[in-house]
C-alpha cells in the first residue's frame, strides 16, 4: 500500500521521535510526503495576565514546537522526504 500524504503529529518526545523515523520510511518507499504538526495551545494562558513570565513560558513552549518540527524537516531532507509544516 502506498502512502502519498502522510501526517505526523509531534510534541519532540523520544517516542514521537521514533514515529517519525517510521513515517518518514513509509514516504520514502512510497514517494510520499510528510506534514509535520505541533499544536501549541494558546488556551491555558486565556485567563492570566500577560506579564513577562507567562510570556516567557510562552516563549520556551514556541522554542520547543520550532525544535520538534525542525527534528522533522532535518529527517526529511536526510531521506529525501518532502516535508510540511502545519
Amino acid at each position: 500500500m502506498a502512502f502519498s500524504k502522510i501526517l505526523v503529529p509531534t510534541d519532540g518526545s523520544e517516542l514521537t521521535k521514533s514515529a517519525v523515523r517510521k513515517a518518514m520510511e513509509l514516504a520514502e518507499m512510497s514517494n510520499g510526503t510528510v506534514t509535520a504538526l505541533y499544536v501549541l495551545d494558546q488556551s491555558v494562558f486565556s485567563n492570566m495576565p500577560l506579564d513577562s513570565a507567562v510570556m516567557n513560558v510562552y516563549t520556551v513552549m514556541e522554542k520547543e514546537a520550532k525544535q520538534a518540527v525542525d527534528f522533522v524537516r532535518g529527517l526529511g531532507a536526510e531521506m529525501g522526504v518532502p516535508v510540511e509544516e502545519k
